[in-house]
């Protein structure tokens, strides 16, 4: 296990920029992973910390020591690839083999290993089969078998479960886990899904446009989005947004959004009275909004209001609800007792204690500031 540690990491193609001082702790035996839209850099990150891609400028430290210009071979570092990189002509057994014969283990050695990462990953049985035939999901365990016989200081792995069928992604999710966990080895994840980064990290760092935009614990990004975007990257369905302005009614402060005011709790008066008369942008996720009917809070202060349904989408255990208040439209994720059906009025609710009040200018949220 080792420290990575990225200290204003840049990397440009020619004249564009892709990566902009990026600073980045990954600790000893941490699951940290790097999530965000593609094309915000986080595979050229991971591409630079294996030293696939060179760095052009800033200090990559892989256990306190320098490493930009440290070969690839010599980083003590494994990669598992989105698209497996298995080769075709070797069987389960060589292709699991092939770095430890690099590196010039002994036989010995190298089939004592073979063995531990078939039983490790379950891929007893299939020692002897080409990756063609096998399974995607057998691939990619034979993809990190390979990667882990090594015992790098770092495992590196990008979008590995992104070819994989639903059911099979959540299995191997587990497996992931599960994996970390025995071997407490230090990781650095890649993905452009948010469900993923959330279940499985120590840590997430989402990033945006070649900059870091929040790193933090999973429900703590969640709970408390440092802007806008983090915001709405977070949690599925995405945050409800609206555009509104900071104004006082009698001793409250509320949001006034032309159709219908919100009143904020008391305990963020204190961050939200210099903002007063401004213009902001309210955030409230589905699922902080309900039917009134079968609301069980009491503590609502008059935030609801009457809406018509638009779209309903059952998903079993909940149900997504579009809703439409004359021209502001946004979602809730209700109970299916609600019974929710297209172009029926209903009164919903707004938990205003869950809610987020964002910057109009720099986007940056005013509650949950860093």
């Amino acid at each position: 296990m080792a420290t990575v540690r990225l200290h204003r990491i840049g990397k440009k193609y020619g004249g564009l920029e892709v990566i902009k001082d990026l600073d980045l702790v990954v600790e000893h035996g941490e699951f940290v992973t790097l999530v965000g839209p593609s094309g915000c850099g986080k595979t050229t990150t991971l591409r630079m910390i294996a030293g696939l891609e060179e760095i052009t400028s800033g200090e990559l430290y892989i256990d306190n020591y320098p490493a930009n210009q440290i070969p690839p071979k010599d980083r003590g570092i494994s990669m598992v690839f989105q698209s497996y990189a298995l080769f075709p002509h070797m069987s389960v057994s060589e292709n699991i083999a092939f770095g430890l014969k690099i590196k010039k283990y002994p036989r010995s050695d190298i089939l004592e290993k073979i063995d531990w990462a078939l039983s490790l990953l379950n891929l007893e049985g299939l020692a002897t089969r080409l990756p063609k035939d096998l399974s995607g999901g057998q691939r990619q365990r034979v993809a990190l078998a390979r990667a882990l016989v090594v015992e790098p200081q770092v495992l590196l792995l990008d979008e590995p479960l992104s070819n994989l069928d639903a059911k099979l992604r959540l299995k191997m999710r587990a497996e992931l886990k599960r994996l970390h966990k025995k071997l407490g080895s230090t990781v650095i994840y890649v993905t452009h899904d948010q469900v993923e980064a959330m279940s499985l990290s120590d840590r997430v760092a989402i990033m945006h446009e070649g900059r870091l935009a929040q790193v933090g614990a999973p429900l703590a990004v969640y709970n408390s989005p440092h802007n806008i975007f983090v915001a709405g990257f977070v949690g599925s369905p995405s945050m409800n947004f609206f555009n509104g302005r900071l104004v006082r009614k009698d001793e409250s402060l509320v949001i006034d959004l032309e159709t219908f005011q919100l009143v904020l709790p008391e305990r963020y008066r204190s961050k939200c009275t210099g903002c007063l008369g401004r213009k902001v942008i309210l955030g409230i996720r589905p699922e902080h909004i309900y039917d009134k009917r079968l609301s069980k809070t009491e503590s609502y202060l008059g935030n609801t209001t009457d809406v018509v349904i638009d779209v309903v989408e059952p998903l079993g255990d909940r149900d997504i609800v579009e809703v439409k208040k004359e021209k502001i439209c946004f979602t809730a994720l209700l109970e299916p007792e609600t019974n929710a059906a297209p172009d029926q009025p209903m009164t919903v609710v707004f938990d205003m204690t869950k809610c987020h009040i964002f910057d109009m200018e720099s986007e940056n949220n005013i509650i949950h500031s860093p």
